[in-house]
């Protein structure tokens, strides 16, 4: 599979090469596609139908476009988003549709699954927590890719963070608001409030121009 996990190849039992795929941009099958089931982002395609399967919906590869309405809007500020029947934000190249319901990056899927695992190993490490919700959140972010281990972060972050939290407490039932995060600093922040309170109990938002995640 290419870098999209869309088939490229198909061998025999003996390893010989008995078809080669080539897509265009939006899934259509430029050549090859005959002897596989599974072809464009590795999704089933009907082969009476010629729609792919991606399991909340059906997509046209040739239309460019589902052939239901998303019941999802990830992003209201983000225009691409507001097609409720457009293909990863019209940029197949960058992103992928796991499921017809929402877009990922291709890196992004990596950085979540590895922070869901983390925090089955580790349910009660509030760092965790806070590393899926950057990456969820930097999934929805053009160009920006792994904010759970700091890849990119915003460049006044830190003087942000010191303005918002003051001292550093944070009691009961607070809501910290945190603009522009830095995930290494979040890090910081989480440990200081557990060696202050011995328990985190704030409610932490990371908020961005152009998205909020609580």
């Amino acid at each position: 599979p290419d870098h999209l996990g869309s088939t490229t190849l198909v061998t025999n039992s003996s390893g010989n090469e008995i078809e080669e795929e080539f897509y265009l941009p939006f899934g259509g099958i430029l050549e090859g596609g005959e002897d596989s089931r599974y072809l464009f982002t590795g999704k089933e395609r009907d082969k009476t139908t010629n729609l792919d399967y991606f399991g909340a919906r059906y997509y046209d590869s040739e239309l460019r476009h589902f052939v239901q309405a998303d019941s999802v809007i990830a992003d209201l500020y983000n225009p691409q988003n507001l097609n409720h029947y457009s293909y990863v934000l019209n940029n197949p190249y960058k992103y992928v549709d796991e499921s017809g319901e929402y877009v990922e990056t291709v890196f992004d899927i990596a950085f979540i699954a590895y922070d869901i695992q983390q925090i089955q190993q580790d349910p009660d490490n509030a760092i965790n927590y806070i590393a899926l919700g950057a990456d969820v959140a930097g999934a929805a972010l053009p160009g920006v890719t792994g904010l759970g281990i700091g890849v990119k972060a915003g460049a006044n972050a830190l003087n942000k963070i010191d303005n918002v939290l003051d001292s550093g407490k944070a009691g009961e039932n607070e809501i910290l608001l945190v603009e522009q995060p830095n995930p290494w600093e979040l890090v910081g922040l989480i440990q200081d409030l557990k060696a202050e309170n011995k328990e985190l109990k704030a409610e932490i938002c990371l908020k961005d121009s152009s998205y909020s995640f609580c």
